[in-house]
């Protein structure tokens, strides 16, 4: 007997079925990976409709961005910047050293008082306050955007831009205060000099935003989500020695429950949800604010 090719088949055979084995194995690791990832996507989803949430799900992201923090040296630049005006210039701070006034000697017209403010006419609004504003010498003007109309507190909210981004936190806003159709007057906060700090972090995608509201119990039975989320910048940490405040990228998520309109926000880093954001820029103040939420007509936005 040739026991040297008999040797060869049994060693070829054992590595025909080893390579098989090997190949059964992965095959059925990577579906049942696959199949977990889907179902871990798509069950929140279902439940969501189970319970009565109405949304389009095809609204909703699954992309995952690469965002920094930033952080934000403010070392008190408004203030530095009324000190060095005339006395009579009708601009003054407020107590907390931060928040500039202004009362406006000659009301600006955003539309005639014998109308009311009209959702459809918003970008020709935004273009005079914008006008206004690079005209008017509001200090760093160019770094504001216009967000939206309070209807409760008829006024009209600028936000502070950081690296292409919205700071939601109020820390960074102008809020133009209207008397009918007039500006008669404007406060503004000024967060510092935007700066990248650390690498950029992967964030949880819009859809994975909506999905931590149902799982922590934010989103209730008949709740209508018919906004896709916004990307913005909050403040986490504040080193008030040092002039210096970190911001963390979150999801600013708008949803409708029964008559009302509520706002949360989202960390886009972890997926936990931000509850102390009693400054989130609604144009309320901290006690109307306290359980996050607004009213419909309050979210009138520009995007």
């Amino acid at each position: 007997m040739d026991f040297k090719r008999i040797e060869l088949i049994f060693l070829l055979t054992f590595l025909s079925l080893n390579i098989f084995l090997l190949y059964s194995y992965f095959g059925k690791a990577d579906t049942l990976s696959y199949e977990t990832a889907e179902s871990a996507n798509s069950v929140p989803f279902e439940e969501m409709k189970k319970d009565g949430i109405k949304f389009d799900e095809k609204k909703f992201s699954d992309e995952k961005l690469l965002v920094p923090y930033v952080k934000a040296k403010n070392e008190n630049l408004l203030k530095q910047k009324v000190d060095s005006l005339p006395k009579d210039s009708g601009i003054q701070m407020e107590d907390d050293k931060r928040t500039l006034y202004r009362s406006l000697s000659e009301p600006l017209e955003i539309f005639p008082d014998d109308k009311k403010f009209d959702s459809k006419n918003i970008k020709n609004y935004a273009e005079k306050l914008d006008a206004y504003i690079l005209n008017q010498g509001i200090f760093f003007g160019d770094e504001y955007t216009f967000f939206k109309y309070s209807a409760t507190q008829n006024s009209i909210i600028y936000t502070q831009k950081a690296k292409g981004f919205r700071i939601l936190d109020g820390t960074g806003r102008i809020t133009f205060h209207l008397n009918g159709g007039n500006v008669i007057a404007y406060e503004q906060t000024y967060a510092g000099k935007i700066e990248v700090t650390g690498k950029s972090r992967n964030l949880i995608s819009e859809k994975n935003a909506i999905e931590a509201l149902y799982q922590n119990n934010e989103l209730m039975q008949g709740s209508v989500i018919s906004e896709t989320p916004k990307l913005g910048y909050y403040q986490t940490l504040s080193l008030p020695k040092d002039g210096v405040g970190i911001y963390g990228p979150v999801w600013y998520v708008v949803f409708k429950n029964g008559n009302e309109e509520k706002i949360r926000l989202v960390n886009a880093i972890d997926g936990s949800i931000i509850k102390n954001n009693t400054k989130i820029t609604t144009g309320e103040t901290d006690s109307e604010q306290t359980n996050g939420s607004t009213k419909q007509e309050d979210i009138i936005e520009l995007e």
